[in-house]
């Protein structure tokens, strides 16, 4: 997914596909990548509601938040997010 400069979050609603990697890309919408497991995210800019709850083995490498609320519910996530979380 790394030739992607913007990802919709239909891609990402409830998706069940596992070690998915998205690098160098905005992604944007609610309810980004519930239920994702195996998802890692490498300089990304996150931005929406409610992102990335209920995830398994959730990693963020140099990502940054964007105007996102409630992110991480219930997620196992590792974390580097260079921008503060609201």
């Amino acid at each position: 997914m790394g030739l992607a400069a913007c990802i919709s979050s239909i891609f990402f609603i409830n998706c069940s596909a596992a070690l998915v990697t998205v690098k160098n890309s905005t992604i944007k919408g609610e309810y980004l990548a519930w239920y994702s497991d195996g998802l890692t995210l490498i300089n990304c800019r996150i931005i929406g509601t409610q992102p990335l709850c209920y995830c398994k083995n959730l990693k963020l490498i140099d990502c940054e938040m964007e105007g996102t609320d409630l992110a991480f519910e219930k997620s196992e996530v590792q974390a580097d997010i260079l921008t503060p979380l609201w």
